[in-house]
């Protein structure tokens, strides 16, 4: 509570307005990546960009940064995670840095419950802010047995070509069989009519 009492003052005091020739709000912070999709376990680093002109965001400059952690399932209220260059929650997954071209918010062995969306705000009038949408994945190894069997399975599975080949040979091996049979069944009666014929010149 000290701390958001703090950086709510600092907010208020320490607001600068930027405009540019038509008078209205210069946008100078934005997202790097909009979205961040990481494996849980992984690093995920959010960056937000100055884009303003003469570094108006420079470490030299009297405005004031923060990254916030918006309202989700489980935190029913915004989160304050850092001010400038400090870290207000105990969270030794989190570091932050602040350069004067960008501010960053890493989180490492991400998991399922960091998804969300965080923001870097900086203390122009109005207050401007950059969001970036957090998502973690998890990624499912195969059981060791099913990667075992797979070249198994594939010495076994028989390609289509197989089995029209098959088909085809078996189809010319009953067709030779069916004509053999034929054959002889023609040599016997053939044998039979001559047999007779023989039979009655002897008579």
């Amino acid at each position: 509570m000290f701390w958001s009492f703090v950086i709510s003052l600092l907010l208020i005091i320490e607001t600068s307005s930027l405009v540019d020739n038509n008078g209205e709000n210069k946008p100078i912070v934005e997202a790097q990546n909009v979205h961040v999709t990481v494996t849980s376990g992984q690093k995920a680093i959010l960056t937000c960009i100055f884009s303003g002109v003469n570094h108006e965001l420079s470490l030299s400059s009297s405005h004031q940064l923060i990254w916030i952690r918006q309202s989700y399932e489980a935190q029913n209220a915004d989160s304050i995670l850092a001010h400038n260059q400090d870290l207000l929650i105990s969270d030794p997954r989190l570091t932050i840095q602040r350069t004067d071209f960008d501010y960053s918010l890493t989180i490492t062995n991400v998991n399922i419950d960091d998804e969300g969306i965080y923001a870097c705000e900086v203390n122009t009038q109005p207050p401007q802010k950059a969001l970036v949408h957090l998502y973690a994945t998890t990624e499912q190894a195969a059981p060791k047995s099913y990667l075992r069997s797979i070249p198994i399975l594939n010495r076994l599975r028989v390609r289509p070509s197989d089995h029209t080949t098959a088909a085809s040979s078996s189809s010319c091996t009953s067709s030779s069989q069916s004509d053999l049979i034929a054959s002889t069944s023609k040599n016997k009666q053939i044998a039979r009519l001559k047999k007779r014929v023989h039979s009655s010149k002897n008579k």
